[in-house]
């Protein structure tokens, strides 16, 4: 299943960058990747990884879920890269779960987001959630209603 599921196997890769330097489009070395920051390494990662699972899906009903699923999603990537990060994974039209201590998802390129904060009282043996929407403008906290019989 793992080989599979291996991205890597699908497709040869050949990847190039830009960094707004005098040589445009270089390729994409070990020794170039090394030499960059955190967020540079984790956009160099999540670009080529959406479009893998992109190009499968195009194969697929047009009915059926474009599932992706990040665990510390955009970890060490700054809000410009995370707002670019959820345009592109909303313009693809993934169905996406992803967990962080740090995003939101509340970007102006969201156009709708369903969100749960879990708390954890110090030393609780239990967690609570807190739901929010994200209606592509405002992030609304959902209360249940309570009726009076």
């Amino acid at each position: 299943m793992r080989e599979q599921l291996d991205y890597r196997r699908w497709f040869r890769f050949r990847l190039h960058y830009d960094k707004g330097e005098q040589v445009k489009h270089k390729e994409l070395t070990d020794k170039a990747f090394f030499r960059f920051s955190g967020g540079e390494k984790a956009m160099a990662m999540y670009v080529p990884l959406f479009s893998a699972a992109y190009s499968r899906y195009l194969d697929a009903a047009d009915d059926a879920p474009r599932l992706i699923t990040l665990d510390e999603a955009f970890a060490g990537v700054d809000e410009q890269n995370m707002r670019d990060m959820f345009r592109l994974v909303e313009q693809m039209g993934f169905n996406y779960i992803m967990n962080s201590q740090a995003i939101w998802g509340d970007y102006d390129v969201v156009p709708s987001l369903n969100i749960y904060e879990l708390l954890r009282p110090l030393n609780a043996n239990y967690v609570s959630l807190l739901p929010y929407h994200w209606d592509g403008r405002t992030k609304h906290i959902l209360v249940e209603e309570t009726h009076a019989e």
